[in-house]
Order: structure tokens, then C-alpha cells, then sequence
């Protein structure tokens, strides 16, 4: 894949891909969906956010899969898409399928290169000592739209456990027993389905803010976390804009 040439850091509105990424430390041909993911992160930059769930029967653990990566936030977005098949993905919860990894790039290039609608900014102020993180999402419609739902979710990185593979040689024995998770979902700060705003619709430069707290796990490394920030309509249930910050 070609390098794709980002956007400087400025107040431009730049219409960003959301990859919601099922998968499970069990699943033997996840390894190579996590690579598909890297590879488009590789190319889209900051345009493109991966939240990866760890659900189904996939992600169980047992004596050689002792993490636990499962939450009910996952589980039921899982079941309200009807994902079967690991490793799958929604991209921007286009028409609500879910997508096989080799089906991913070619929605992600459609969906980059949309017109934004919405312009969307993540405040945030974490306290090291408590724990605490409070976020403010800002939106500001740039066309006439519909109402949203907007989620505000938590993910982390850097986290290092066993992960079953296939057909690898330096794994013969099929487990890469120290394999480095990404994008891992730990939480949502106001539920599994978010907050509604512009419930009446919106005309251009109409605004509206959503805040959320949360407490981080103590046993989570909020160094390397994120808050991943995405509205969807109400309508269509499709994302229309997605945004990321670490939380540090």
C-alpha cells in the first residue's frame, strides 16, 4: 500500500474512517485481520481508527488464554450486528454489515474520501491521582442533518498476552505467546449506544456538546490509551464523523 499524504494539523474538517475490528486471543486467523488493519492505519494515518472488541466464544479464556479482554459493551454490539465470523468488521457501520478483513480497504477508501458533515472536537482533563477522565466532545454540523448518537469509548494498546496464529513458522506450535494487542475496547464512558443530540435535526453551525466521566481501571495504563469518539445517525445507524485522543 502507498503512503497517502496527511492533511497538516489544522482547523480543516477532515472526514475520518472508524474500523470497529471483532476479534478474540482464540481466533487463528485473527493475527493476519489485526495485520489488514495495521497496513491501513499504515496508509490512512490519523484518518483511520481501529477499536478492536474481543467477544464471542473467540475471546473465552481459559489456562493458556488467561487475559481477559470481553466486555458487555462488546458483546452486545456483536450481537445487535450478528457477527459470526472472526476476524470481521464494520467500517463507519456502513449499511450495518459486517465485513470480512479483505473487504475492509475498499470501503475505507469510499468512506475517506466522503465530504465531512460534521465537525467534531474531543476536550479532555485526566487526574494521574484519581484516575478520573472527563471528556467534552464538541460538535458543529456543517451541512442540514440528522439527529446523532454519540458514543465516547476508551481503548488501549501495548497489551501484551497470548494469541493463537496460523501457519506462522516462527510459531509452529500455533500460539505467539507474548503478542502485543491493539486498539484493545475497555469501556464505554456513557453507554453502549451513546448520548443523542441535535435530536430535532440540525442546520449548518448548529452545535451541541457532550460530556462524560469515567474512572480508569487501576489496573489499565492510561499512557496508552485512547478516547475514541464517534457520532452515528439515528437514522441510518452509519457513523458520520470519528475522532481520537490519548488519554495522557
Amino acid at each position: 500500500m502507498n503512503q497517502i499524504v496527511q492533511p497538516p494539523d489544522t482547523d480543516e474538517v477532515v472526514q475520518r474512517v472508524l474500523l470497529e475490528e471483532f476479534t478474540g486471543h482464540q481466533c487463528p486467523n485473527c493475527p493476519a485481520g489485526a495485520q489488514i488493519a495495521s497496513q491501513l492505519g499504515d496508509l490512512y494515518g490519523k484518518q483511520f481508527i481501529v477499536i478492536a472488541y474481543h467477544v464471542g466464544f473467540f475471546a473465552n479464556t481459559n489456562s493458556n488464554f488467561p487475559v481477559n479482554y470481553k466486555t458487555q459493551t462488546g458483546e452486545e454490539i456483536k450481537d445487535h450486528f450478528g457477527v459470526i465470523s472472526y476476524p470481521s468488521g464494520l467500517v463507519n457501520r456502513k449499511n450495518g454489515e459486517v465485513l470480512g478483513s479483505t473487504e475492509w480497504a475498499s470501503v475505507v477508501a469510499e468512506q475517506a474520501s466522503a465530504t465531512p458533515k460534521l465537525k467534531l472536537k474531543i476536550n479532555r482533563e485526566y487526574n494521574s491521582t484519581s484516575r478520573v477522565l472527563s471528556v467534552t466532545a464538541n460538535l458543529t454540523a456543517l451541512e442540514t442533518m440528522e439527529s446523532v448518537n454519540v458514543c465516547v469509548f476508551l481503548t488501549e494498546s501495548g497489551l501484551v498476552s497470548p494469541q493463537k496464529t496460523k501457519d506462522d513458522p516462527d510459531y509452529p506450535e500455533g500460539i505467539i505467546p507474548n503478542y502485543n494487542h491493539k486498539h484493545v475496547f475497555r469501556a464505554s464512558m456513557n453507554g453502549t449506544w451513546g448520548s443523542t443530540v441535535f435530536a430535532d435535526g440540525a442546520h449548518p453551525e448548529d452545535t451541541a456538546t457532550v460530556n462524560a466521566e469515567y474512572t480508569i481501571n487501576s489496573d489499565w495504563n492510561a499512557e496508552n490509551m485512547s478516547i475514541v469518539c464517534f457520532a452515528y445517525s439515528t437514522t441510518s445507524g452509519e457513523i458520520v464523523q470519528v475522532e481520537e485522543v490519548d488519554v495522557k
